[in-house]
């Protein structure tokens, strides 16, 4: 395990200076048409606390977030002591893994033909009931294992970039009504409720464990075997369908939010035709006042 988590980390080290470097070259930095004013933060937090779509966002990525970390945190044991499986491991994650970015593509298609929130609540179901799957796999079967992993993980390309699509919309919404752009808060805001969830999610599995008395580094009980199946399925199942059902209420759809980049596309293209209008005359006034 310290071998295996060395090797993760290496590889992160590894990979940031490559990605940050493709981000900062590849993705352009928009002028700002107009300076965007200084907002206290009392205003912004009241602002955020207010926003009915926001707090449902919330709520269903910290369900997500929730249950990604209870998996995630139980992973190497349940594939040690359930599957019976420990030197296939890191195997059995990349196919988690690999299964979640390649099914982007197909959450974005899902997403166009329907709707942001119907395909992110779907993606939240669909990873609900795939966990049951998980009951059905034997002991020493690695295709199995694979396999269920790869359905499982079909869900979560959608948890993330699709919370941070609807974010997009719900801070346009935000910027109509208030006049200035909050998208920085928005998405630090989003940012840290996954955060909370990735740390409430290992804290309720390993409490359930320590009180049932499971012990990864002891052989094995038949009870021991039960409580971490029961545990790495049974809670992240009820915060997906929680987080699912709480997304599917989710009120600004494509038409309104279609309606709200019009409002603004008109708002600050009128912004710009004034600093336009407005800059000739300060020119020539500038020139008056030279020539006098």
């Amino acid at each position: 395990s310290v071998e295996r988590a060395s090797a993760m980390g290496l590889e992160i080290v590894l990979a940031l200076p490559l990605t940050f470097g493709v981000a900062f070259l590849t993705v352009p930095d928009p002028t700002p048409t107009r300076p965007a004013p200084l907002i206290p933060i009392r205003e912004s937090l009241t602002a955020l606390a207010h926003d009915p779509h926001l707090r449902r966002l919330l709520a269903a990525e910290f369900c997500l977030a929730s249950a990604l970390a209870i998996t995630g945190s139980l992973y190497v044991w349940f594939a040690e002591d359930v599957w019976q499986l420990p030197d296939n491991t890191s195997l059995i994650l990349l196919t988690y893994f690999g299964a979640a970015v390649i099914s982007m593509p197909l959450w974005v298609r899902l997403a166009e033909r329907a709707e942001k929130h119907r395909a992110f609540s779907f993606a939240l179901f669909y990873g609900a009931t795939t966990l049951a799957l998980y009951l059905i796999v034997p002991s020493n079967s690695l295709i199995g294992a694979m396999a269920g992993s790869f359905l499982y993980g079909l869900a979560f390309g959608a948890g993330i970039f699709l919370a941070r699509a609807m974010l997009a919309d719900i801070a346009d919404a935000d910027a109509l009504e208030h006049g200035t752009p909050r998208m920085g808060i928005y998405f630090s805001t989003l940012t840290l409720t996954a955060k909370v969830g990735g740390a409430m999610g290992p804290f309720i599995a390993y409490n359930i464990l320590g009180w049932a008395g499971y012990d990864p580094n002891a052989a094995v009980t038949p009870s021991g075997q039960a409580w971490l199946m029961a545990t790495f399925i049974v809670p992240p199942a009820l915060f997906l369908l929680v987080g699912g059902l709480i997304a599917r209420k989710h009120k600004l759809t494509r038409a309104v939010h279609d309606e709200i980049r019009q409002q603004l596309e008109a708002r600050d293209g009128a912004d710009t035709s004034r600093v336009t209008d407005h800059e000739p005359a300060i020119d020539g006034d500038r020139h008056a006042g030279d020539i006098a």
